[in-house]
């Protein structure tokens, strides 16, 4: 048995190599421009330093928890210089880093009311310090300032620097679009995952998170009253996305992404519109705040005056880029990737083959031990069930408190309702429901749950009424529609969208 397992064994290695070899003579037709514009992106972030709860009773803030350093807000941005390398520069959206200029007056104090109340007081995070960071890695960052900043409601544009140049990521070339790119083909590059994971830690900033959405560019639009350049694309632009560039096939940065807009109910959606601001707009908005960057025919742009527009009429001046320099020649990736991949399945096979080769232990005793571990796992499940259902009864008897659910949405202003053994409905149609959306809100259908307080156990009981987009977890798992789930007092869930909220209270 120990011979035909090795020659087995030996088998597998040998057709690994032999495809490794082959592949390496492979030509590869795969553009690599737009995947390497990654290396200049980088995610946003606005942290509160050493938060906390308060309590604000009108004069005074009364300390109640520590919470540490907390994020309220996140984007993308991308570096700018006028080369590719030791970059200083961030461009961003203003509506990304607005709290942080606005808010917190440039890394003064800043708070914000969590909609809850405390003695009937309202509950508040608050901060002495705030900071934006740029994240190279989940726990690798750099401190950032801003720069010079537009307005949301016109150029929504910001640039960051930091304090010194880094070499861990590179400045992107700006190339001026033109209408003869519409139909041409377009990348939307950022972190949208991050803007989903507001104070729970599990947002992830490392070149591996950075996405790419292709699609094209659809038209080119003037917006009404202020004028501003914009790109229509069908490349997919989500939260946090939002200062991201948006790229061509070369990697040429041709917009920053911005904004979608809907005309109709998320849950009927026919039309969705993403915008990014041309990087016409761009290359004006650095030369007026003199700030360096390069282009794609390979020339340099700052406040000098340098621009591929006429100051006097603005007439836009065609010029032919030169094509990118050809890349280094380079042991290529994947093939380092495959032959890691080959070590692994090696090592891996060893070991097993050992372990078949030296374990003493019949299938059935193992078999049986896994029974037992599953019937132990088992047991304790049920049992720390019935430990939380005896402490939320025993609390809720204690107290004599009253069930309700808070929508932590703005428009429902933090606003509570109470439930109890007959459910109350949550949906957009105000003719049936309790909990009202308004019409058009992201994810909700017009009938989308109901939600019931078992005093006896403590848990609030939901049930999902067919809707479109479902109701949730606070984890991501979906309820099975017409299915009553048990929620614990305290935790949330989303219905559609994770905009959505409802938090369960005992108070």
């Amino acid at each position: 048995m120990r011979k035909k397992a090795m020659t087995r064994l030996m088998s597998v290695v040998m057709t690994l190599i032999m495809a490794v070899s082959v592949a390496a003579f492979l030509p590869t037709t795969v553009s690599a421009a737009p995947n390497e514009v990654r290396n200049g992106v980088v995610p946003v972030i606005f942290f509160m330093k050493s938060a906390g709860y308060y309590v604000y009773d009108g004069v005074n803030y009364t300390f109640i928890q520590d919470l540490g350093d907390v994020w309220l807000s996140a984007g993308s941005g991308f570096f700018v210089g006028d080369s590719a390398d030791n970059p200083t520069h961030i461009v961003t959206n203003y509506h990304v880093v607005s709290d942080y200029v606005e808010g917190s007056r440039e890394g003064g104090m800043y708070g914000i009311y969590t909609g809850y109340e405390y003695q009937g007081f309202p509950v508040v995070v608050m901060a002495k310090t705030c900071e934006l960071r740029v994240y190279y890695d989940d726990n690798d960052y750099d401190i950032a300032y801003v720069d010079s900043y537009g307005s949301i409601d016109k150029v929504d544009l910001a640039i960051l620097t930091l304090r010194d140049t880094t070499t861990k990521r590179v400045a992107l070339p700006i190339k001026e679009p033109d209408e003869g790119m519409v139909g041409e083909k377009v990348y939307a590059v950022g972190f949208p995952g991050n803007a989903d994971n507001d104070f729970t830690g599990a947002s992830h900033y490392g070149l591996r998170d950075c996405s790419m959405n292709d699609g094209s560019i659809s038209k080119f639009v003037v917006s009404s009253g202020t004028g501003v350049q914009r790109i229509n694309t069908n490349a997919p632009i989500h939260h946090g996305n939002s200062g991201g560039p948006l790229v061509d096939e070369e990697g040429y940065v041709v917009g920053v992404c911005t904004n979608v807009e809907s005309n109709s109910p998320y849950a009927n959606q026919i039309e969705v519109d993403y915008y990014a601001v041309d990087s016409r707009e761009l290359t004006k908005f650095l030369q007026k705040n003199s700030i360096p960057f390069f282009t794609s025919g390979g020339g340099s742009g700052s406040g000098s005056g340098k621009s591929s527009q006429t100051e006097a009429t603005g007439d836009v001046v065609e010029t032919t880029p030169a094509p990118p320099a050809p890349a280094k020649a380079t042991f290529p990736v994947w093939l380092i990737v495959l032959l890691i991949a080959v070590g692994v399945i090696v090592i891996a096979g060893v070991i097993v083959l050992i372990v078949v080769l030296t374990s003493s232990k019949s299938k059935k005793q193992a078999a049986s031990q896994q029974a037992q571990i599953n019937q132990i796992q088992q047991q304790n499940q049920m049992q720390m069930n019935q430990m939380q259902q005896q402490v939320a009864q025993q609390v809720a008897q204690a107290t004599k408190k009253n069930a309700v659910v808070r929508p932590m949405d703005t428009q429902h202003g933090g606003k509570s309702y109470p439930v109890g053994a007959a459910p109350i409905m949550v949906g957009r149609d105000p003719a049936s429901c309790t909990i009202v959306y308004k019409e058009g809100t992201v994810g909700v259908s017009g009938r989308h749950c109901t939600i019931s307080f078992e005093a006896a156990t403590g848990d609030f009981i939901v049930t999902d009424l067919r809707s479109t987009y479902g109701t949730c977890l606070m984890n991501g798992t979906k309820l099975q529609p017409n299915a009553p789930y048990r929620v614990h007092a305290g935790d949330s869930i989303y219905i559609g969208d994770k905009t959505n909220v409802i938090r369960m209270e005992v108070v």
